[in-house]
């Protein structure tokens, strides 16, 4: 800002900082890669001299940005409506490249440059020309050429100087609104979000361009009443608090009358615009202070390494994650990249970190397959649903009477006897099914007859590898005169086992048991009648015998007789 400017000195008094909002409000603004680590590394810092040029005329350096190819300082011409310079160093040599003078962008007061859109943004600060009330000037980041104005106001007030937030794609606004010198935080279409805070007047008469540095603004303030003591403010846009201002020390190449414009570089390196006391020249100093970065982390239906802000250039960071039960890591990005999660199945290192990077994990619920059963004459498991790489057992069992017929798994038959009462599927990937169907075991007929008792019922049906007991008892008075098993008499009768009952064990074909019983007196009854028999015939015996022996007497004495 030129020196010579005529702005009315502003109260000397602190002004009583805006109540804070409630602290539950959320600010999208977001770390950028290398944020400074702390506000304290301004403390101690050596700023370096780095390159220099002479502006002609009435010019004078106001603001300052870089692109991803260059560094690009503005400079006032002084004079409405005659064009300006913009002045163009390479980003990584500061060598010069070349001039633009085309138009005039008012006072130039601050300027950002938008990596999304590839365009500079400049901030008028006041403006003379009726049109540019309001109004922000948009470049091509590459020609350095006017594109566009946007208004972000009625006229009323104009933006002092701007900043472009990479990691939320949201601006921050300094105004002259009252001279008060609000930041503002506007979304990437200029509409307007929330009023952060004021900045702290009492270390700085005006207020020139600033940069973000993740939570931090870096503010190069103008001090009137103490032009040989250039400082630095820092602010923190989560506390929406000024923490403090620090000196800037920049030793050669003469004195700084005033720090115009500031940004930040790659890893670390914070650049300074400056113009030199006493004369026309212009210098861009850089020093280098410890960043950090932030690993953004998110994870769908799971678990994570919470996001941490505050990892250190060089470190080692790493993420785990882990799922849900009965999910599984579907898909994992780094950086927006899609990652092979076979490579990292719970875990992702990021090794020498240098820039600010984020992971997102998501876990999907494990898919679940029908395991369909069906039985015939039997009972078996109930159909269900079994996640992929579970094991399952499906039981069956027959009713009674019955057997294995057929076992179907899949609509295949397999070897019923080897799976006659289970089947397991293992490690399931797919749908699976199971139908079984039993058979009614083959029966045969055990028929039975009796004599003089009692007998077990003929029974048509008695299940093969079944035990089978006839049991059998006498009338009254009748005892075990026989027993025929299968055709097979039997006339010496166990009495422990087959007295009363005869089992056929493991039943494997039909029988026929037959029973006799007699009268347990008969014995006696055909003793007695014998012996009854015996008396008659002894006495005709003998009568027959009497009557022989009568004739042989007879026939003996006619014979003596005759002799005689």
């Amino acid at each position: 800002m030129k020196r010579h400017n005529s702005y009315k000195n502003l109260s000397a008094a602190v002004l009583i900082w805006i109540v804070f909002l409630c602290l539950s409000m959320y600010f999208a603004v977001t770390v950028k890669a290398d944020q400074i680590k702390n506000a304290d590394v301004f403390a101690n810092s050596q700023w370096n001299y780095v390159t220099e040029w002479t502006v002609e005329g009435k010019d004078w350096l106001q603001s300052m940005c870089e692109t991803d190819k260059y560094v690009v300082c503005y400079q006032d011409s002084n004079k409405k409506g005659q064009a300006d310079v913009i002045t163009v160093f390479d980003r990584w040599s500061y060598e010069f490249l070349f001039e633009v003078r085309e138009m005039d962008y008012e006072h130039g007061n601050g300027m950002t440059y938008n990596s999304q859109t590839n365009e500079i943004y400049i901030a008028p600060y006041n403006s003379v020309i009726e049109e540019n009330k309001g109004a922000i000037f948009v470049l091509d980041a590459d020609s350095l050429k006017f594109k566009r104005r946007i208004y972000i106001s009625d006229g009323s007030w104009n933006a002092a100087s701007i900043e472009y937030v990479d990691g939320s794609n949201q601006f921050v606004i300094q105004t002259t609104r009252q001279r008060n010198y609000e930041f503002l935080l506007y979304d990437s279409e200029f509409n307007y979000i929330d009023t952060l805070f004021e900045g702290n007047q009492s270390l700085g008469n005006l207020f020139q361009d600033f940069c973000v540095s993740g939570d931090f603004i870096i503010s190069v303030p103008w001090m009137r009443d103490d032009p040989d003591n250039p400082r630095l403010q820092l602010y923190s846009i989560s506390q929406r608090a000024y923490l403090g201002s620090y000196s800037v020390y920049a030793p050669g190449a003469g004195a700084i009358y005033e720090l115009e414009s500031i940004c930040q570089s790659d890893a670390g390196e914070i650049v300074l615009a400056v113009a030199m006391s006493g004369t026309k020249r212009m210098a861009l100093y850089n020093t280098y202070v410890p960043i950090i970065y932030t690993v953004t982390t998110s994870a769908e239906n799971g678990e994570i390494t919470p996001t941490r802000g505050d990892v250190d250039m060089g470190m080692d960071y790493k993420v785990e994650y882990s799922c849900t039960e009965d999910y599984e890591l579907k898909q994992l990005q780094v950086d927006g990249q899609e990652i092979d999660i076979k490579e990292y199945p719970d875990s992702y290192t990021f090794g020498n970190i240098q820039n600010d990077h984020s992971i997102w994990v998501r876990f999907t619920e494990i898919p679940k397959f029908d395991i369909l059963t069906a039985v015939t004459n039997g009972t078996i498991d109930a159909s269900q649903l079994i996640r992929r790489d579970e094991d399952v057992t499906i039981h069956y069992e027959p009713d009674l009477h019955y057997e294995i017929d057929k076992v179907m798994v899949d609509g295949e038959e397999v070897d019923g006897e080897k799976y006659k009462n289970q089947y397991t599927f293992e490690f399931i990937q797919g749908p699976h099914s199971v139908e079984v169907s039993f058979k009614e075991i083959p029966s045969f007929v055990v028929s039975t007859q009796v004599y003089n008792g009692e007998i077990t019922a003929t029974n048509p049906k008695v299940y093969r590898d079944e035990n089978y007991t006839v049991s059998y008892k006498p009338k009254k008075d009748y005892q075990m005169a026989y027993m025929k098993v299968d055709g097979e008499w039997f006339t010496t009768v166990d009495t422990e086992k087959t007295l009363n009952s005869y089992t056929f064990e493991n039943m494997q074909k039909g029988h026929d048991v037959v029973v006799v019983y007699q009268w347990k007196y008969l014995p006696f009854v055909i003793l007695a009648g014998a012996f009854g028999a015996c008396i008659p015939m002894s006495m005709i015996y003998l009568t027959v015998v009497r009557i022989r022996n009568k004739r042989k007497y007879r026939k003996h004495k006619m014979k003596e007789s005759m002799k005689r």
